[in-house]
């Protein structure tokens, strides 16, 4: 214990010496099997640091020894030590729960949690259940006991949100779990709402979890015990007194962290939540409907008046927490959709529309922080506006704007008869009678918020108004472009972000074309002005607006000091934005680009060097954004002679920086630098030793990852250096050294996905086409990998049956050489002959006849006597008749396959599986695959789902709908697959396919083996037994004029 401790003390130090150290020992001490129980031991001691660093090796130990669900071969072959250890675990970590600190308590529960993932399920951990029972029980002695209690269930329910399997041991163990314990809660949280009005916080914290629990049941399942109108009745009880009951007036009141709050909060988020589920009745079934009903009718219109009453408070100047504002007004936006609940809604739209005003303005803060610090009011402005117009995690929302703005634009969306009223609203923004100012007493700063609501609706109901343009116009040319001459900057600033909003709409209309021309003029005057958060809004506005013919015509001229500008922006703000700006006025104006494609170039280079070693999500986004304006402006400069030379030492550095990070970090980043490369290699006239060494440098950061697919970018910038630069190539063997030791690498792995391997492939049969000869050590280390490693998916059985052919083609001698020596010759040539039928394409038959015509002008000394004593000779001249003759459509593709190596005596099989064994074993994988990408895609479509399709989600989760059924899950699959080989035999792999006319190689191939060179008794003896169309179009190719 003492030496845990001592680790863990070190693991928590600020010096990086101390903590490695730490670390190192705490990885050699996690082999001793009473590590978690020393840990929890640990969590339990007054050592605040040594506990809380505990907690974080313990929840790191779980996760790794709990790692995923096993099998019941696998949990009957653990040997007896293991199941103790684990059994000790369990015990321990059942008992110290109970008595951790309130501080530690979340992430001891989560690591709970982990492990009952994984044990309830199967049934072996039957102590936990009872032991929360016990504590929620009357009479409620033990208050921290009922709290951890409350924690492990909420963390308990959350694990299961998205089972969708009724026939699961999941799905088994949430039901149990609701049953035996929703019962209690409802005692519980009874007697807590009985309490007197000096109640203290832990009580109010206590019903919070109770709450929490009940949400992560609603939240994307229901279940059964919870469809029943009864039981539904009780729990809205139970919310309305929550909502209705104010907040004490204390100086904790007024902060998001305020217990009181974060159970409003959660109380509201689950009305919000219910209201968005039951939209509508008609497709519901069963209890669903039943609940829906009861809901709709019977419970929602009791919440109208008390969600008045805080949107009221707030708009007086009470304090309201952004996140309850945000869950008032997406219940709003859901209101507006269910005519019952739009009839209780529609008298107070006055008020819900003055609030949503109210929410939009600035704030004093915020008004401060312009003054005092513009550049950090940029960075929150810029994160707000994704919020506002892309509609991100409204729950998560950092101010009340994103709800509000939902709401107008849901309002203007779903009721037409609205929009007029609505706009006539905002116009009255503009005025001195409009809306009251918000948490000040100033009158100038009153009307600045006024304008400043205006201006935030016409942003968020700017998309719902598709339909009215001119009286978006109106208002535009009336209300926002004169406040681009307003005399407040903040003013300005919003006007900006409404004219770009507005201006691709109202550019349609005519008469506004003369007035928006001016005022494209003054955006580009206001990208010099004094304050930087006007400077930012006017260059995004202009990024909108060139993307209109009209702004790109105002624009064009100024296009080189937008440029110097932009880049000046990028320095000063971390703000993906501004660097897609940059790639918009590259992409539309390369020609103006071309002068200054450096001075950008190492700009973007600078930045994303200094903001991908940032942590902030925001900085990390802007890194994402520099490297693809990077690859615009590579590709602007294109065809101008040495400018992509000139980019190319500046960008190295750049590629050596991705190298050196962490692993996470580079993954997230490898996507675009891949792209990047590709751009500057497919734009570089010649190719030079420098460009190589990127490409190796990003073969060594993509070896270093587990994302296998980015593989798939690097293919057309790797076929075309070789394809290209041959020579080059060859010159620089590391390159060939990566390829080769990835394409081993990958291809062993039997469970490694086929997608993955496909670049590989397709990089591999470029060398062997470009190369031809010239490397033999390649062809030696992947011959082997490619006639043992066994495909699932049409597109890499394909590939493989390729890459064995262009062996052939490379050096038959070779090839014989490598097979005999790994004795795979026999499995070789009857799987190739098995394959010939598969091949889809022009290309692939063409290489193929290839491949076969290099073998058959080998020397006799070189084919073994095994091929001769099989036959396979024989057959191989038959299939490359037949397969020549199905590329000219004289005969279908399936008589290309008359060889069936069960038609001969092999010599030796000891290199050939059974094949029918084989694909059974392959089927029954693919069907374990296929049934566990079923359940992960339903997952997927339950967590990514929309609003708008959250009741039929509902009504599927009653019938027990399976979200992807086998035969979809194949039809997408082979869509994938028919899109790989659709492509044009002209276009695909045009630089690789080698300068060597196929009908050529073929008929003089053949020509020498009935009448030269290669004739002999074997040949001659096959050739006879040809089949008649076969022999026909052999004549025809030898004797055309006959």
């Amino acid at each position: 214990e003492d030496a845990v401790a001592a680790a863990l003390r070190q693991a928590a130090s600020k010096n990086e010496e101390s903590k490695r150290s730490g670390e190192e020992a705490l990885k050699q001490l996690e082999l001793k099997a009473n590590y978690a129980a020393t840990l929890l031991r640990l969590v339990a001691k007054q050592d605040a640091a040594v506990a809380t660093q505990a907690c974080v090796a313990l929840r790191a130990w779980v996760s790794n020894f709990w790692d995923k669900r096993p099998t019941a071969e696998e949990v009957a072959q653990r040997h007896a030590e293991e199941v103790a250890q684990r059994q000790e675990v369990k015990s321990a970590m059942l008992e110290a729960v109970w008595v951790t600190p309130p501080s530690l308590t979340a992430p001891l529960t989560q690591a709970l949690a982990t492990i009952a993932d994984v044990e309830l399920p199967r049934g072996t951990w039957p102590e936990l259940l009872p032991a929360v029972v016990a504590r929620l029980r009357p009479p409620y002695s033990d208050q921290n006991g009922v709290r951890v209690a409350l924690v492990v269930l909420s963390c308990l329910t959350r694990l299961w949100l998205f089972c969708t399997d009724k026939e699961g041991d999941e799905y088994r163990v949430m039901q149990l779990l609701v049953s035996e314990t929703f019962p209690l809660l409802e005692q519980l949280i009874a007697a807590l709402q009985a309490r007197p009005a000096d109640e203290d916080e832990a009580k109010v914290e206590t019903e919070r979890l109770v709450f929490k629990t009940f949400q992560h049941c609603t939240n994307m399942n229901l279940p059964s015990y919870l469809f029943d109108i009864d039981i539904l009745a009780k729990w809205m009880g139970f919310h309305l007194v929550a909502v209705q009951k104010s907040v004490p007036t204390c100086p904790q009141a007024n902060g998001e962290g305020y217990c009181w709050w974060k159970l409003q909060h959660t109380v509201w988020a689950i009305i919000a939540r219910w209201t968005t589920r039951f939209t509508g009745t008609h497709t519901l079934q069963n209890g669903a409907r039943a609940c829906a009903n009861s809901f709709t009718r019977v419970h929602a219109p009791s919440f109208i008046s008390p969600f008045l009453m805080l949107l009221g408070a707030n708009k007086q100047g009470q304090y309201v927490p952004p996140r309850v504002l945000n869950n008032l007004f997406l219940t709003a936006c859901s209101m507006c959709k269910v005519e019952s609940l739009y009839a209780l809604m529609k008298t107070h739209l006055d008020s819900l529309c003055g609030a949503s005003f109210h929410c939009l303005a600035f704030t004093s803060d915020e008004y401060a922080l312009y003054l005092e610090d513009p550049k950090e009011f940029c960075s929150q402005r810029l994160a707000e506006m994704s919020n506002i117009t892309a509609y991100a995690d409204d729950l998560l929302a950092r101010c009340a704007r994103t709800g509000s703005a939902k709401f107008l634009c849901e309002l203007a969306r779903s009721r037409a008869t609205l929009r007029r009223p609505i706009l006539e609203d905002i116009i009255r923004q503009f005025t001195t009678d409009g809306a009251t100012g918000r948490d000040t007493k100033d009158g100038v700063v009153q009307e600045l918020q006024r304008k400043d609501a205006g201006l935030t609706a016409l942003i968020a109901v700017e998309k719902s108004m598709h339909k009215n343009t001119a009286m978006l116009a109106e208002v535009l040319v009336t209300q926002v472009i004169p406040e681009l001459d307003s005399p407040h900057g903040i003013l300005r600033a919003k006007a900006c972000e409404a004219f770009g909003a507005l201006f691709e709409n109202c550019s349609r209309v005519e008469i506004a074309h003369k007035p928006l021309a001016g005022a494209v003029h003054k955006l580009l005057s206001l990208v010099e002005y004094k304050e930087l958060p006007v400077q930012v809004q006017a260059m995004l506005a202009i990024k909108r607006v060139v993307c209109v013919p009209l702004g790109e015509n105002s624009i064009f001229a100024h296009v080189p000091r937008l440029l110097e500008l932009a880049c000046g922006l990028v320095k000063e703000i971390d703000s993906d934005a501004v660097a897609m700006t940059i790639q918009t006025l590259v992409d539309k104006f390369p020609n103006a680009t071309k002068e200054n494609a450096l001075p950008v170039l190492i700009v973007l280079r600078d930045a994303f060097i200094r903001l991908s070693a940032a942590e902030n999500t925001e900085a990390v986004l802007t890194s994402i954004s520099c490297l693809e304006t990077l690859a615009t402006v590579v590709e602007a400069v294109a065809g101008t002679a040495g400018s992509i030379s000139a980019l190319v030492h500046p960008l190295a550095s750049l590629f050596h920086h991705v190298l050196q990070m962490d692993e996470d970090s580079r993954c997230d980043l490898m996507g675009e630098i891949c792209e990047l490369l590709t751009s500057i290699v497919l734009n570089s006239k010649p190719l030079t030793h420098e460009i190589l060494h990127l490409i190796v440098i990003t073969f060594s950061a993509l070896e270093d990852t587990e994302n296998n697919s980015l593989y798939s970018v690097l293919v057309e910038c790797f076929a075309h250096v070789v394809s290209q630069a041959t020579e080059l190539f060859l010159t620089q063997p590391v390159l060939l050294d990566k390829l080769t030791s990835s394409f081993v690498k990958l291809l062993s792995i039997e469970d490694e996905d086929d997608c993955d391997c496909v670049p590989l492939c397709e990089m591999a049969e470029c060398v062997l086409f470009c190369t031809k000869g010239r490397v033999d050590t390649f062809v030696e280390q992947i011959v082997p990998i490619v006639v043992t490693r066994h495909a699932q998916q049409h597109c890499l059985k394909i590939l493989l049956t390729q890459l064995k052919a262009e062996a052939l083609y490379y050096n038959p001698e070779l090839t014989l050489r490598c097979l005999a020596t790994h004795k795979l010759t026999l499995k070789f040539f009857a799987d190739l002959q098995d394959s010939l039928t598969d091949l889809p394409r022009a290309r692939d038959k063409k290489v193929v006849v290839l491949g076969l015509c290099s073998l058959l002008r080998a020397p006799p000394s070189a084919l073994t006597q095994a091929l001769h004593d099989a036959g396979i000779t024989r057959a191989l001249l038959s299939a490359v008749v037949a397969t020549h003759a199905s590329l000219h459509g004289a005969l279908p593709d399936a008589d290309a396959d008359d060889f069936d190596p069960a038609d001969y005596e092999l010599a030796d099989m000891s290199g050939i599986d059974d094949s029918e064994d084989e694909e059974d074993d392959a089927g029954q994988v693919h069907e374990e695959e296929m049934k566990l990408d079923r359940e992960m895609k339903g997952k997927a479509n339950l967590e990514e789902v929309s609003d708008d399709a959250h009741l039929q989600d509902l009504e599927e989760l009653v019938q027990g709908h399976e979200y992807d059924t086998a035969e979809k899950a194949d039809a997408r699959r082979e869509e994938m697959e028919q899109d790989y080989f659709a492509m044009d035999d002209l276009h695909d792999h045009a630089t690789l396919f080698p300068q060597v006319d196929v009908d050529t190689v073929f008929v003089q191939t053949l020509r020498d083996i009935t009448e030269g060179s290669l004739r002999c008794a074997e040949y001659s003896a096959a050739l006879e037994q040809l089949p008649q169309a076969e022999a026909n179009h052999l004549q025809q190719q030898l004797h055309p004029q006959q």
